[in-house]
């Protein structure tokens, strides 16, 4: 709860105290405690102390948006005249969001029945053909003629 709500409440008990002392028959409890509700009442609703009051419950809540958004500077933020916050919280940039993911390669999915042997492998590129396949052609002659 802020700071400033949790006064408030205090200057309603304490003014609902004060109802029930004054509507007392006991004089010697008026007396005693009727100047100290009034300095506490008086302190309680002083415009420079609810002031006072809002700048704290405004750091408050700058301290809390710090530790959401660590990147705020000081110049996203300035309190005014009247204790209020007012916060320009900069907006997480998507960094790249205008291009596609161009780094994602589409996969095969594999299948245990889709195993490929070494001989069927070797088939495979035994019937390339253009130079890569005449290479293999030459080297499967050479090795068969030793």
């Amino acid at each position: 709860m802020h700071l400033n709500a949790d006064i408030s409440s205090a200057l309603q008990q304490i003014e609902a105290i004060k109802k029930v002392v004054d509507e007392s028959d006991d004089p010697k409890l008026q007396q005693a405690t009727s100047d100290e509700l009034k300095l506490i009442l008086d302190i309680l609703t002083d415009p420079v102390f609810r002031n006072i009051v809002q700048v704290q419950d405004s750091l408050a809540e700058l301290n809390t948006q710090i530790a959401k958004h660590p990147s705020i500077l000081a110049g996203d933020f300035d309190i005014t005249a009247s204790g209020d916050l007012v916060l320009t919280v900069p907006a997480t940039p998507e960094l790249y969001a205008e291009y596609p993911d161009e780094q994602r390669v589409p996969s095969a999915q594999l299948s245990p029945r889709d195993s490929v042997s070494p001989s069927t492998v070797a088939h495979n590129f035994n019937s390339l053909s253009g130079p890569i396949g005449s290479v293999s052609d030459q080297i499967l002659s050479m090795e068969s003629h030793q």
